[in-house]
């Protein structure tokens, strides 16, 4: 397969990589070659995942009519195994059914190595401290994608876990500005992380959509907006002070790449802050909008997705925990959806006037 071969994703991520020294161009079409002959449709991946985990679930309850649960220990041992067999298998690549027991093992050893493991534990940060670096190891030697992204959920749930459990609410604020920029920098070096990295070449995908999760699920906590009424969380601006910024860099370096004229681009930006405002007491409204940009920069449909679900969810719970009468809420309505039909606007006549020149 030559580069020209490539589609044109690929070959752009070659040109803007060529910078980065010591990159192997063959082995990364060589590489790309290879994920695009394992790659096999979403529904049978899905088929065979149920039917591994049926086997495995046949295997697990004859374990345990031998009576290998009766101790703590037994659970730690069994969990050991199949995280080993797990393993085994992914390096003996065998297709979509070996890939399938293969997430299955490692899902069910998982578990039974944290619920062995639970007898020691006297704390939430104890349980969070192991899940996470549990999690962190199968990130490091895994590359099946499903595990990738289910371990880099864990870490990130785990994270939050831990910052909550030492700073409270200003915890998990730090760990969404955290992931904000750990989520920002992993999309803008995309291209030098895949043509640098074997070992990110490999996970980037997996990772990327797992950082998205990772956001989102601090921003969940986010998400309770009373602080109109007595009951409100101090400081609930903090974590705008890493989303805000981190919004206006994404939309800056887009404009910068599509050539636009620094007093349109200046125009622009206003418009984006303008927008971004309202949410500085709301973080949980700006970071599903850093995680669609971010996903329609590098043309991440799956964050795309998860993004505009993250966003409807947003905006519903912020509406709800509003201290107002339905009436004044109406108005609110009303008023918003004004502003988006006139931005709208605004962007289509620019966009046709732009087409027509």
């Amino acid at each position: 397969m030559t580069t020209n071969e490539l589609p044109r994703e690929v070959r752009q991520l070659l040109v803007e990589a060529e910078p980065v020294p010591m990159v192997d161009q063959t082995a990364l079409i060589a590489d790309f070659r290879n994920e695009a002959a394992a790659r096999t449709s979403l529904g049978l991946q899905i088929l065979s995942i149920c039917g591994a985990y049926l086997a495995s679930a046949f295997l697990l309850g004859f374990v345990f009519t031998l009576g290998v649960y009766d101790s703590p220990l037994g659970f730690t041992v069994t969990g050991l195994l199949l995280l080993v067999g797990g393993y085994l298998l992914e390096r003996l690549r065998g297709g979509v059914a070996g890939a399938a027991f293969n997430v299955s093992l490692t899902v069910n050893g998982f578990a039974l190595l944290f619920f062995g493991l639970s007898e020691y534990i006297d704390s939430v940060s104890e349980a969070a401290c192991l899940v996470g670096s549990t999690a962190a190891v199968l990130l490091a030697l895994h590359t099946n994608r499903v595990i990738v992204f289910l371990a880099t959920v864990t870490v990130a749930a785990s994270v939050h876990t831990l910052a909550y459990e030492a700073l409270g609410h200003y915890g998990v604020h730090l760990t969404v500005g955290l992931f904000t920029g750990l989520l920002l920098a992993w999309s803008a070096g995309e291209a030098r992380l895949i043509a640098g990295s074997r070992w990110a070449n490999r996970r980037y995908d997996a990772i990327r959509t797992g950082l998205i999760f990772g956001l989102l699920v601090g921003a969940y906590y986010l998400s309770d907006y009373r602080w109109w009424v007595d009951e409100r969380p101090t400081h609930n601006w903090l974590a705008s002070l890493a989303l805000i910024p981190a919004v206006g860099w994404v939309a800056h370096t887009e404009l910068r790449r599509f050539g636009a004229d620094p007093a349109r681009r200046r125009a622009y930006l206003l418009g984006v802050g303008a927008l971004l405002l309202p949410t500085f007491f709301a973080p949980a409204l700006s970071a599903p909008l850093f995680v669609l940009l971010v996903s329609w920069r590098n043309g991440h449909r799956t964050g795309t997705v998860v993004g505009v679900i993250a966003l409807a969810y947003a905006l519903g719970r912020y509406y709800y925990d509003l201290n107002l009468t339905l009436l004044h809420k109406s108005y609110v309505l009303v008023a918003t959806g004004l502003l988006f039909l006139g931005a709208y606007a605004l962007l289509r006549s620019k966009l046709s006037a732009d087409e027509a020149g």
